[in-house]
């Protein structure tokens, strides 16, 4: 229908039993401004060929551009969305599906100065670190990485805002940040991947950013979409 998915997440939206296809697209004059958010339900049989489809409603913002999706580590059936330029923040939000509708309400926003004010393509994931739950906001630009951490079960509070270097890492594949735990290893955090191979992981540890090379780096496992 003229247009293409950002990002997809697989998660059990209304609790059901089966995984939903849930999908961010870009609203654009091309599909007519129909919607951003797609949820495929899921059936014994797969998913559902026909989508709800979410519009501007309870966002209350324009040019939407939503870049990723990821689970929001503590909260079941909640999903954080990354916006970009112009917009620069990321929606926590719990999509709703009630006689066959979806609708978006209690929608939570979270933003920080440094990283509204930057170039980069913003994303954002949820992670676990420390037995605690959290929320990452990120921008890549040049050689350095701008982070904002948010606590997940303290009501989303701000925790810290840093800049950290990437070395020669540069542009993130947002469709596959996603959170990491090794249980065997007692390694955790977010998993953010380069296009230059470099396969990254962020992690807080006593309140302070930490980024360290993981395992994955150069392996080739995670791709890059040619054409969305």
């Amino acid at each position: 229908k003229g247009t293409y998915f950002t990002d997809v997440l697989v998660i059990d939206i209304d609790s059901n039993g089966q995984p939903d296809l849930v999908a961010t697209s870009k609203l654009s004059i091309e599909n007519n401004n129909t919607g951003w958010l797609y949820i495929f339900k899921g059936t014994t049989n797969g998913f559902s060929k026909i989508p709800l489809v979410a519009g501007e409603s309870g966002l209350h913002i324009k040019n939407i551009r939503p870049l990723n999706l990821s689970r929001v580590k503590g909260m079941p059936n909640h999903i954080s969305v990354s916006f970009g330029t112009p917009v620069r923040k990321t929606m926590v939000l719990k999509p709703n599906i009630l006689n066959n509708r979806l609708t978006i309400d209690n929608v939570q926003t979270l933003s920080d100065p440094l990283i509204e004010n930057g170039f980069g393509h913003m994303y954002s994931g949820g992670f676990s670190s420390e037995g605690k739950s959290y929320i990452a906001q990120f921008s890549s630009e040049l050689n350095t990485l701008k982070v904002a951490i948010f606590n997940v079960k303290n009501n989303f509070k701000h925790v810290t805002t840093e800049i950290v270097s990437i070395g020669k890492s540069r542009g993130i594949i947002g469709a596959e940040v996603q959170a990491f735990d090794n249980l065997k290893k007692d390694a955790e955090g977010l998993l953010i991947p380069f296009r230059t191979g470099e396969v990254k992981i962020l992690n807080l540890s006593k309140n302070k950013v930490t980024l360290t090379n993981s395992e994955f780096s150069h392996e080739d496992l995670f791709l890059e979409m040619k054409e969305p």
